[in-house]
């Protein structure tokens, strides 16, 4: 028998940030469909793990609903700072056309 971990709770900072970074993602992913230019596509992948990232460790301080401090999850650390450097290389791209 297991022990089942405990459920993560996100302030409301992170909470709108992590809709607000889907959402932009969500935007534009979609807009790479239609308009099929890498930028969007890098940008839109960046933003998708940096929301991630946000949700699994709230900001680099993750806590349980009791308000306990929990362990930062390293691979969401890495998912957020790999979506960094996408978004990073999407703006890049875009000022270039």
């Amino acid at each position: 028998m297991g022990t089942t971990p405990p459920t993560r709770a996100l302030g409301i900072g992170a909470k709108i940030f992590v809709w607000l970074a889907g959402i932009l993602a969500a935007v534009n992913i979609g807009r790479f469909f239609t308009t099929g230019q890498t930028d969007d596509l890098l940008t839109g992948i960046g933003l998708a793990l940096i929301a991630y990232g946000t949700w699994r460790n709230d900001f680099g301080r993750p806590r349980d609903a009791a308000g306990e401090p929990l362990p930062v999850d390293r691979r969401a650390r890495m998912a957020a700072l790999l979506g960094i450097g996408l978004v990073l290389a999407g703006l890049v791209l875009e000022s270039r056309v």
